[in-house]
């Protein structure tokens, strides 16, 4: 895990350098910097597998043709070695290394044997092109700009703004996020003309070619291709297999490694089969984030969790108080806008996690994208039946949720018709996530564009799922938690992720997805045995954040003050009257249910402030710690 940078259509050094400082705080422990004849390459190295000298970066072959900058782990490395180490000369035990020779053993299909995170450039001096390449899910970032001249590309925005790319807003993709709570589902950023490079995409550049990514790993194509064994209960052990195998993968490491927990079926899962692929787990370190109101805490059943597993348990505190000097501070690191109050969380989950001096942490984000997890899948379910025609069927289900979750038939109905004609914008309980009121009508109409909407599966609930998965819920998270874990130099393994699992999860049918008022079914039943059967028949909280309940108390003096500052009301993206009458009718609610809008206005105001105005203003009760490497902006 690292940071990377890098410019292709110019050997300047010291630009490449000053990209490769502003990225620090992914690699505390080195630096390093390659000039060619057209290219710069930069490196931060956080060491993670072999931390002797000989693993540093940029990294060459022994005959001085291909140049890497790579940030994200090779799990399987040893296994490739395994197959070539004959062939070549090696200086490291590195995972790095592995993908030199690997890249001169098969060229870009050595892409098809990595299971892993990552994104890495390759400079090939003999031919002078650049290969560049991200991980099949998106795990790791890779940004770049093209100007028709050069291509540069960093794993962070603010790496292409010390380069001295200029800051201008993307108000396309700001007219989405305030419109319909839309972000990080295309390849476009908030920032114009800064693009990702795609999941599971790779790209050969030549000079002054424009970037032209092409797939390289198609889901839907991968999923088609998976054989399942015909019992179910075969299913449930070849899954059982695979997350236990993605599990040993990785805890492979040269640092200390911990788990993040909170009080869900996917920590137990992953805590379960953590003891079942590592006897001694116990000695692991567990982290949860929690908060100080009670009742939006759900730091009790993390602690029962940890003991029941033996786990030595740490837990980061989050209160009101912290919330605006915290926003400001995380944003930095995150370059935009970003999710809400529980990032800010994780963001002293993670300072905590380097306090104790653990460097990587196993995390369970992913099951929802793949088997099922949120209220709108059980809609997507119901549609495939109600398409099918499986009514008898479609009512039991109805009938199952009602007695077990205490949902109306009433709510479950009018809700199964949202979702039925496109009720799109709205958060997993059916609220909004978004006021479209917020926007000026001829902003909205300008810059207004299409949501990814894909459909490669022939069921509902795959493309639900996929939606989320490719356009909605994962990229945006994944992008939070690399950043948070990252501002502190600590890595983040996801083994509900590896793409063996995800690959097969979506060759499941849905009865191992959805059924009844139950989902997450294969994991459930992978379960049973390994943890107390409450921990797998509890239903799941929804809501567990204090952020409405903070702003709409706590915090109100300060949202009041960021909305009425001058900068705000000068903003061509907001509303003034739209905004005025939707924050006046959240105030007059007793108990409103949802205040992502209102995040959306502070995120989006703070942004503007430091990445467009850099004036740096103070938003919160305490002035942005000013550390030198911020100056690049």
């Amino acid at each position: 895990m690292c940071g990377i940078a890098g410019i292709f259509g110019s050997n300047d050094r010291e630009r490449a350098a000053r990209m490769g400082r502003s990225l620090a705080h992914r690699g505390p422990d080195g630096e390093g910097v390659f000039v060619g004849p057209n290219v710069a390459l930069a490196h931060r190295r956080l060491s993670i597998i072999d931390l002797s000298p000989d693993g540093r970066q940029p990294m060459t072959t022994a005959d001085g043709r291909y140049i890497i900058v790579f940030n994200g782990e090779i799990y399987n490395y040893l296994e490739i070695r395994a197959e070539i180490e004959t062939k070549y000369r090696w200086v490291s035990k590195s995972d790095t290394e592995v993908i030199l020779h690997a890249f001169e053993e098969w060229g870009p299909a050595a892409l098809e044997r990595f299971n892993g995170m990552f994104a890495f450039a390759l400079y090939d001096a003999q031919e002078r092109t650049l290969f560049c390449a991200r991980d099949r899910l998106g795990i790791k970032p890779f940004y770049y700009t093209f100007d028709g001249r050069e291509f540069v590309f960093a794993s962070e925005i603010k790496g292409l703004l010390a380069a001295g790319w200029k800051a201008e807003p993307n108000h396309a993709r700001i007219s989405d996020y305030l419109a319909r709570g839309l972000y990080d589902h295309t390849d476009e950023t908030f920032f114009s003309g800064i693009r990702k490079l795609p999941a599971g995409h790779h790209v050969i550049l030549k000079q002054g070619e424009k970037p032209a990514p092409k797939r390289y790993w198609d889901l839907a194509q991968r999923a088609a291709a998976t054989v399942l064994p015909k019992d179910e209960r075969e299913i449930i052990e070849e899954y059982k297999k695979l997350l236990q195998d993605s599990i040993k993968l990785r805890l492979r490491s040269d640092v200390p490694v911990g788990v993040t927990l909170s009080s869900g079926l996917d920590s137990s899962g992953l805590v379960a089969h953590l003891r079942a692929a590592l006897p001694e787990s116990d000695k692991l370190s567990a982290f949860t984030s929690g908060y100080t109101v009670p009742e939006f805490d759900e730091s009790s059943g993390a602690k029962e969790l940890a003991a029941l597993y033996r786990h030595p348990w740490q837990r980061s505190c989050l209160d009101a108080n912290e919330v605006p000097r915290l926003l400001e501070k995380t944003l930095y690191y995150q370059d935009e806008p970003f999710g809400g109050v529980p990032q800010l969380g994780f963001f002293k989950l993670h300072e905590l996690a380097r306090q104790r001096g653990v460097t990587v942490l196993l995390e369970g984000h992913g099951v929802e994208e793949c088997i099922s997890g949120y209220p709108i899948y059980f809609y997507a379910h119901w549609a495939d039946e109600y398409r099918s025609g499986r009514f008898p069927r479609l009512l039991w289900d109805w009938h199952s949720y009602h007695a077990r979750l205490g949902e109306s038939y009433g709510s479950i109905f009018g809700n199964f018709r949202k979702y039925v004609h496109g009720a799109r914008g709205r958060h997993v309980d059916f609220t909004k996530q978004s006021y479209s009121s917020v926007l000026p009508a001829d902003y909205q109409k300008l810059y207004a564009t299409p949501a990814p909407d894909p459909k490669p599966f022939g069921s509902q609930l795959s493309n639900e799922l996929y939606r989320n998965l490719a356009h909605d819920k994962l990229p945006r998270a994944l992008r939070f938690q690399d950043r948070i874990s990252m501002s502190h130099g600590r890595e983040i393994r996801l083994p509900y992720l590896d793409y063996r699992l995800v690959e097969f999860s979506y060759a499941l049918p849905s009865r191992l997805k959805v059924r009844g008022s139950r989902d997450k079914i294969i994991l459930a039943e992978s379960l049973k045995g390994l943890v107390p059967q409450d921990r797998i028949t509890t239903p799941k909280r929804y809501i567990v954040t204090p952020q409405t309940h903070w702003l709409h108390g706590a915090l109100r003096p300060w949202v009041e003050s960021v909305l009425g500052s001058e900068s705000f009301r000068s903003r061509p993206c907001f509303d003034q009257a739209g905004i005025g009458r939707a924050v006046k009718a959240f105030y007059a609610e007793e108990s409103p249910k949802n205040s992502f809008f209102i995040w959306q206005l502070l995120n989006l105001e703070a942004w503007f402030r430091m990445f467009i105005d850099r004036t740096w203003e103070p938003m919160g009760s305490e002035a942005l710690e000013r550390q030198a490497a911020e100056k690049i902006i």
